[in-house]
């Protein structure tokens, strides 16, 4: 992973390991722990904020990355049965994305190329759907600031 893709795309900060630093998460107005030991979200990877900026700008515009044939292949379209999928993007129209979340935890990455708008959103909070609805908004305005209430 560091020598393939966080290395050619200067993301410093990721990581596969221990969990100092990390804020806890929060599911029913309750402190939860990090999923560690088994069933850990994204594999175990964990990135700052600046190395998802770094992954969503090499995603926008892939030929001017080291590894841009890698990115175009996992953005196109390799299953398409009622929900159209890249490798490890989600397609809604001309916006990529992808999410998740663990006990406590919520993430969104998504992007859309023609108007060259990223968004990535990390929150401490399980359960995403607002979040989720308010990061698509936002993508599909262009960027556009909305006026939203999540």
């Amino acid at each position: 992973m560091q020598e393939e893709v966080a290395g050619p795309l200067h993301m410093d900060d990721i990581t596969f390991h221990g969990t100092d630093g990390l804020i806890p998460g929060y599911a029913a107005n309750a402190e939860t722990s990090h999923w560690d030991d088994y069933l850990i979200g994204a594999g175990g990877l964990r990135a700052s904020i600046n190395d998802l900026a770094r992954w969503l700008l090499a995603n926008l515009e892939p030929r001017h990355t080291k590894i841009g044939p890698a990115l175009e292949l996992a953005q196109e379209v390799h299953h398409d049965a009622g929900e159209r999928m890249g490798l490890g993007w989600l397609h809604e129209g001309t916006i990529l994305r992808h999410n998740g979340g663990t006990g406590g935890f919520h993430s969104f990455c998504g992007f859309e190329r023609a108007s060259g708008v990223g968004v990535a959103v990390l929150t401490n909070r399980f359960g995403g759907d607002a979040t989720d609805a308010a990061a698509l908004r936002f993508l599909s305005t262009g960027g556009t600031r909305t006026a939203t209430r999540a």
